[in-house]
């Protein structure tokens, strides 16, 4: 879907890094996802962590991938309703600046 679109940034809900996870998507799906699509580049951040056990854990987060050079990027912790017992997620958008030819600094985000 990523190389027919042949869109320039691509961003990533749910993206998963399990530490402990063997299986064909590896541990690290971001990485995954960058194997199958060389020509990005890509920046991951995890919003949430899950520890399973003393030596492993899984995070979830999101990504941005992009076909142009990534110059920065950085994130924020997006509101939770704390009285919701059932809200138990963080959120967070992460934040990108890509150099393009055409546009100069382009600034994106994916929640």
């Amino acid at each position: 879907l990523c190389q027919q679109n042949n869109a320039d940034i691509f961003g990533f809900q749910e993206v998963r890094f399990d530490f402990k996870k063997r299986a064909h998507l590896g541990p690290n799906q971001a990485q995954h996802l960058a194997t199958l699509i060389p020509q990005y580049q890509f920046v991951f951040q995890p919003a949430m962590s899950y520890p399973e056990d003393v030596f492993s854990r899984v995070e979830e987060g999101v990504a941005i991938f992009s076909r142009h050079p990534i110059v920065s990027h950085s994130y924020i912790l997006l509101s939770r309703e704390l009285s919701d017992q059932g809200d138990t997620h963080q959120r967070i958008c992460l934040h990108a600046e890509i150099e393009t030819p055409q546009l100069q600094k382009v600034v994106t985000g994916s929640t």
